[in-house]
């Protein structure tokens, strides 16, 4: 659960 909050993280840490 959480995959958009995964998907932003990495969008704003620049990692996955």
């Amino acid at each position: 659960s959480g995959n958009g909050s995964v998907h932003a993280w990495s969008v704003r840490t620049g990692k996955e």
